[in-house]
């Protein structure tokens, strides 16, 4: 596929022959010598892709990027620099730029860039396709919502999806489904064919952390008896999810930071580097900003994790989504536990849009999943909702206890969904807090989590 692209170069000589090469490869070519006049030649959208030289006279390379990607962020742009300046070429990188070349070029190189272009603009159009699909309904892959706030997330998803190692933080409350953000991310990338590997920085202890993330030799420390790959290395050109990134401890926190910026790593007890290619997302329920002043995490590493950042709204601040989500669970959930229910009654309908949702869209399902095994009809009623009454704030629901149950109501899996209705209850108690929860059930996080993942 033939490329418009644009060349800003002050080389005259340099850029001529660049000029004929690219044409002799079937492309259409245009050449500014400026950065002013690269960046009004780019405003007129002729040209695809931009190959930028990063010593210009005047408006100079970095500066002629930055405003081309105010009129474009996804634009596709290869900088070029000849004087040995690698830290400008990472700049560039991170203000936004897909590749750089150092001078002279090699033309094989470009080539191979040219290729990767080619695939990333093709990516890019699919993707718009399927924002402005997904916009005509409601909901973006495995999330569901078309408010404001929303659909701002789903831009953002789009415009990352498409660049390739960019680093991305997550932040939102607890339920209200950055792993799905994530995931998003990871499918609608090129990445897509790719591992996307999740660990929960809460859920490993300090001392296994960073045996987790990069691996380990024989004989690192006591019991490692074998070599284990990291999840770095399982995650090898796919998307590494650190969820609860603000609980790392500091130790492991600067090494991840090396990690990051050198893009290496070694095994615990290991001597020797290993490169990866993978993309990381990592993602926090707290305020990283407050634990960096109270030095409970490293502002380096804050600094290096917000280069794209993505803030996923509260199940309360999203109006009329909230029944939206509530549906797509009610049919989730009735053909998993072959029931007819089919939707909510006026009652129900209204408590749920004036209930705040502590613990956002993880409680509204556990609230619907139990509601659905609960209900007798094709309406799910106010009473089967275990949520608390305004006026009172009690969790009065009418329904008997759990304890009283019979097995016919609870569908075709009455062990397990009777356990479902535990953890659901107990979540509910405990406003979505998932420590809390495994307390009141008795039995550690970590258990909790596994019995969670099957449902």
């Amino acid at each position: 596929m033939a490329l418009s692209i644009l060349v800003v170069d002050d080389d005259k000589a340099f850029a001529s022959s660049l000029c004929r090469f690219l044409e002799k490869e079937g492309h259409q070519v245009e050449h500014a010598s400026t950065g002013e006049q690269g960046v009004q030649m780019f405003s007129k959208r002729s040209s695809e892709l931009v190959i930028l030289d990063l010593v210009l006279p005047g408006l100079s390379g970095l500066q002629a990027l930055e405003q081309i990607k105010r009129a474009d962020d996804a634009a596709p742009i290869i900088v070029m620099t000849g004087h040995g300046s690698i830290e400008t070429a990472v700049q560039a990188m991170r203000l936004g730029a897909m590749d750089y070349l150092t001078k002279p070029i090699d033309l094989e190189a470009l080539t191979l860039k040219l290729d990767t272009a080619r695939q990333f603009m093709k990516m890019r159009s699919d993707l718009r396709y399927l924002l402005e699909r997904e916009r005509r309904g409601s909901g973006f892959g495995a999330m569901i919502g078309e408010c404001p706030a929303v659909l701002e997330v789903y831009d953002k998803i789009q415009k990352v999806a498409t660049t390739d190692n960019t680093t991305v933080l997550i932040i939102g409350e607890s339920g209200t489904g950055k792993e799905l953000v994530a995931g998003a991310i990871h499918s609608m990338s090129a990445r897509s064919s790719k591992p996307l590997i999740q660990i929960d920085c809460t859920t490993i202890p300090i001392n296994l952390l960073e045996s987790e993330l990069f691996g380990h030799e024989p004989g690192a420390f006591s019991g490692a008896d074998r070599m284990k790959k990291g999840l770095f290395e399982l995650a090898h050109e796919g998307t590494l999810l650190l969820d609860e990134i603000g609980d790392m401890d500091l130790a492991v926190q600067a090494k991840f930071l090396r990690v990051l910026e050198e893009r290496k790593f070694r095994r615990v007890g290991g001597s020797r580097d290993l490169h990866f290619d993978t993309r990381v997302i990592a993602a926090t329920n707290q305020d990283l900003d407050e634990l960096a002043k109270q030095g409970k995490f490293r502002r380096e590493l804050l600094y290096r994790l917000k280069v794209f950042k993505i803030d996923v709204p509260a199940l309360r601040d999203r109006g009329s989504d909230i029944l939206l989500v509530a549906r797509a669970f009610i049919e989730r959930y009735a053909h998993s536990f072959k029931k007819p229910v089919r939707d909510l009654d006026p009652e129900a309908t209204a408590a749920l849009l004036h209930y705040p949702f502590p613990g956002n869209i993880r409680e509204l399902r556990n609230i619907i999943e139990q509601a659905v095994i609960l209900a007798r009809s094709e309406l799910i009623t106010r009473d089967l909702l275990p949520i608390p009454d305004p006026s009172t704030g009690r969790f009065d629901t009418g329904r008997p206890p759990t304890t009283a149950l019979s097995i016919d109501a609870l569908g075709p899996n009455p062990l397990e969904a009777a356990e479902r209705l535990l953890i659901d209850e107990a979540l509910l108690r405990s406003g979505g807090n998932k420590s809390r929860a495994a307390e009141l059930l008795g039995i550690t996080r970590f258990t909790l989590q596994r019995k969670m993942g099957k449902s």
